[in-house]
């Protein structure tokens, strides 16, 4: 359903990783969180971790880079704000309790492996993608979305 959310040019930079691993959901929560214990909590219970990525440099610029309006970047949380919304919205509506999560340490989240597996040019949205991608450049972690359910 997020692949119909609204995006700048209609442009669909916004990636998800499903993580179910419980160890890695509590790496995660032990480590970046920068000590936010109701994050913490949050994620222990949580059945499934969602992390929400974006591409970067594509929401707000044109074909060659340069920014269309002067709110340059900040297209991109827009955009990444109504995936999130839709997101939560469909999880409701399939009977999922969800909640986003803004405190957390991007740079400690990017660091984690399943990460390190992103491929900021695939197009299809899968949470999963295979090639690498250079870190700082191309992806920005702009949510943790947790989902319970029943």
């Amino acid at each position: 359903l997020t692949t119909y959310a609204p995006s700048w040019k209609n442009s669909q930079t916004v990636r998800y990783i499903a993580i179910k691993n419980k160890d890695l959901k509590n790496k995660i929560a032990a480590e970046c969180l920068n000590g936010f214990a109701w994050n913490k909590n949050i994620i222990d219970s949580a059945n499934v971790l969602m992390i929400e990525l974006t591409i970067n440099n594509i929401s707000g610029y044109d074909n060659d880079k340069t920014a269309t309006t002067n709110k340059g970047s900040h297209w991109q949380s827009f955009d990444a704000g109504l995936f999130a919304q839709t997101f939560c919205l469909a999880a409701h509506n399939l009977g999922i309790g969800s909640v986003i999560m803004g405190i957390f340490d991007e740079n400690s989240v990017k660091q984690e492996p399943v990460l390190a597996k992103t491929d900021a040019n695939d197009n299809t949205n899968n949470a999963v993608f295979e090639n690498k991608f250079e870190k700082d450049k191309c992806v920005n972690v702009m949510h943790i979305v947790f989902l319970n359910y029943h």
